[in-house]
């Protein structure tokens, strides 16, 4: 008697529909992701910034790509068939790939980004969205919120001044959230 009147009420359920935002995500196949940020001049293999590379991490100059050529990553894209792409814009080390005014709460700049003393000072965000568009792709940005070694955030939650290395910026756990939050801002509306 119960599987009858489940059968029935299900019988009279609408079909669930994609909404069209998530049919043309399902259209695309494939998405790809290029993930390009202070880790991958990291020689050793190191996923990310921490205490152990921090001293060499720390700088926007050690962010040093000596071809870079995001024309490339599109044609591979292309190759592959992909239909849009994610760029990595902010990993766990905090490093943003496009020059930032974002302040920090003390009213310094957010100084760990391409445009940082001694960076490369290239809008990488911008180059991405430019050639995306160009060869008829959908750009988009992957920014880690959970993660920000640059302000001693690590899994969600700022840890302890006690534990502010070097180059490191002591933040509270809401200053983290609003300094996340005026980055994002200004990356989505550039």
């Amino acid at each position: 008697m119960v599987s009858a009147i489940v059968s029935a009420a299900v019988a009279t359920m609408p079909i669930p529909v994609p909404t069209p935002a998530q049919l043309r995500y399902q259209q695309q196949e494939i998405v790809a992701l290029t993930h390009f940020n202070m880790a991958t001049f990291f020689r050793d293999g190191d996923p990310a910034c921490d205490a152990s590379n921090w001293e060499r991490s720390q700088k926007p100059s050690s962010f040093a790509p000596t071809h870079l050529n995001v024309s490339n990553w599109i044609e591979s894209y292309k190759a592959v068939g992909a239909k849009s792409g994610i760029l990595t814009a902010k990993h766990g080390c905090g490093f943003l790939l496009w020059p930032t005014k974002v302040k920090l709460p003390d009213g310094s700049n957010y100084a760990y980004h391409v445009g940082g003393e001694g960076g490369l000072g290239v809008d990488i965000a911008a180059m991405y969205v430019k050639e995306m568009r160009a060869a008829g792709l959908r750009p988009s940005f992957y920014y880690s919120l959970k993660d920000s070694f640059y302000l001693n955030a690590i899994a969600d939650s700022v840890r302890p001044p006690s534990t502010t290395l070097p180059g490191q910026v002591n933040v509270t756990q809401d200053q983290f959230e609003e300094v996340s939050v005026a980055a994002v801002s200004e990356l989505w509306s550039q």
